[in-house]
């Protein structure tokens, strides 16, 4: 079973939510 750290989806969901934050300020308005 594979065990991920805390930080490492903390940083994951952090970067998802930079991405779709900046593309929907860009793209969708």
């Amino acid at each position: 079973m594979k065990r991920y750290h805390p930080l490492i989806l903390f940083d994951l969901s952090g970067k998802v939510a930079l991405i779709t934050g900046s593309s929907r300020g860009l793209g969708y308005v």
